[in-house]
């Protein structure tokens, strides 16, 4: 319910490219608790053994593009709370 009404009251994640993939969003969450993002560039970030693409954000942002490029996201709202956790690990 939740990821229900932070999409209705945030109109910037409405639109998304790529498909929806409950494997990748499980995968990033376990991924975000046990390691730090790393900056590669303003386009690129390192988490664990995957480069994300996080330029696009919101609509495109956390795709693995390393090292296998695969056109899949996560949820709405881990997208948001990767993007939250991303600039806290950048910033420390």
């Amino acid at each position: 319910m939740k990821n229900f009404f932070f999409t209705i009251f945030h109109p910037s994640f409405w639109l998304m490219n790529y498909s929806y993939s409950k494997t990748w969003d499980k995968q990033l969450n376990i991924l975000m608790c046990e390691n730090k993002f790393k900056k590669i560039n303003i386009h690129r970030t390192e988490l664990g053994n995957f480069i994300l693409w996080t330029a696009s954000y919101p609509y495109a942002a956390f795709t693995i593009i390393s090292p296998v490029e695969i056109n899949i996201r996560p949820k709405r709202y881990t997208i948001y709370l990767a993007y939250q956790k991303m600039i806290k690990d950048f910033l420390t």
